[in-house]
């Protein structure tokens, strides 16, 4: 595998909301691309090929923003890891997880975030 390097940069979406990328470069060629997203009840870490329109990754942080960070550092060195940076070996470091990331005890533990777990709050039916 050739040299991988990380570019950080800001970006404007079409909608105008502020992103954050990371580039992950190898031999000079973006091939991987990571970044916050706002969406409408938080942040999300998404990432995936350049030019694909797909995401390997994609968790929800809500608005906890220490969460936000140390799920994204722990993807970056995850991803750094890498020899390919195809769907299968991205998702092997980085499991897809659907919504809830922080419902997710055993992943969040994988990740060394079980301290951002949070239990499902019992439902008002349940409770009756």
């Amino acid at each position: 595998m050739g040299e991988i390097q990380l570019e950080y940069v800001k970006a404007e979406d079409n909608e105008g909301l502020t992103n954050r990328h990371v580039f992950i470069d190898v031999d000079g060629q973006e091939v991987y691309e990571i970044g916050v997203y706002r969406v409408l009840f938080g942040f999300r870490v998404r990432g995936g090929r350049v030019g694909e329109m797909v995401y390997d990754l994609d968790y929800c942080c809500r608005t906890n923003f220490q969460m936000l960070g140390s799920l994204l550092a722990v993807c970056l060195a995850r991803l750094s890891t890498l020899e390919d940076f195809d769907h299968q070996s991205v998702r092997a470091k980085c499991p897809v997880y659907g919504d809830k990331l922080f419902r997710n005890l055993p992943l969040l533990t994988e990740f060394g975030l079980e301290h951002f777990y949070e239990p499902p709050c019992p439902s008002p039916i349940e409770q009756a």
